[in-house]
């Protein structure tokens, strides 16, 4: 249905590599998508993003994808899960996390730096941040989320432990290294790479564009489109619905919502 100035656009696939949805639409700046790309005439705008996402589909696969091997370690992975999911979808995951790091560090980071950090964490096993003995190591990356991971353990204990022990995979992956404050391209490096993001990624086209985007369509008839975890209108449709209500549907569907659920079905 979308007009990309008369322009054959082949369909859109999922990627074997990391198991996300890709389109044209997707390849394209945001700045083209919106000023080039007509839907039944009109232009297009970027409406709602998700805060701190891959932490929500993480949240998502640990509630309603996982299996546990009792209730009781289901019980506690659920709490954990709910409080984490509450803080990203307030947007106060990375500011708490931001906040933990300035207070306990000897140096400040702002946001942009934190969320950086926390996907560096999220990318690294056990036996890179810590010795046998369990005493953290002295590798660069292990010190610089040091904070990040003692937030983990103090916040998620359950799932810290199953963050760093996930499995992993070989890759062959260009590396980068900085030393003595330069950096250094490494070609065709076999590396360990956590199985973690493929994993997780097919849910997050289930959550927003499966179910977030068919609740607002039932309950605003809003026809929209998605950028992974963006949500794409047309322009005249944008004045029938509010940031607030896409969170509160968001909410609703992951189970933490305070308010009477519209949606019942995650599917």
């Amino acid at each position: 249905e979308l007009d990309f100035c008369n322009m054959v656009i082949p369909q859109g696939h999922f990627s074997q590599k990391d198991r996300r949805y890709y389109h044209h639409f997707h390849r394209i700046s945001k700045e083209e998508r919106q000023s080039s790309v007509l839907w039944d005439g009109e232009h297009i705008v970027e409406f709602w993003d998700a805060h701190s996402a891959f932490f929500i589909v993480i949240g998502y696969y640990l509630k309603y994808v996982k299996t546990y091997e009792s209730e009781d370690e289901r019980k506690a992975f659920l709490k954990e899960t709910n409080y984490m999911m509450k803080l990203a979808l307030e947007n106060r995951l990375y500011l708490s996390l931001q906040q933990y790091h300035n207070k306990h560090a000897e140096y400040h980071v702002n946001r942009d730096k934190i969320k950086e950090l926390a996907q560096t964490y999220l990318s690294k096993p056990y036996k890179r941040l810590f010795n046998k003995d369990g005493e953290r190591t002295k590798y660069k990356d292990a010190m610089k989320c040091q904070y990040i991971d003692e937030f983990f353990q103090k916040n998620f204990p359950n799932i810290r432990l199953w963050l760093l022990h996930y499995p992993r995979h070989q890759e062959i992956k260009d590396v980068e290294i900085e030393r003595n404050g330069k950096k250094e391209i490494h070609k065709n490096q076999l590396v360990s790479v956590s199985d973690l993001h493929r994993d997780i990624m097919p849910y997050e086209f289930k959550l927003i564009s499966l179910g977030l985007c068919r609740n607002l369509y039932d309950f605003y008839q809003i026809k929209s489109i998605t950028v992974h975890d963006a949500i794409y209108v047309k322009a005249s449709e944008t004045e029938k619905i509010s940031n607030s209500d896409i969170n509160d549907l968001l909410s609703e569907r992951l189970g933490i919502s305070d308010k009477a659920p519209r949606c019942y079905a995650l599917f």
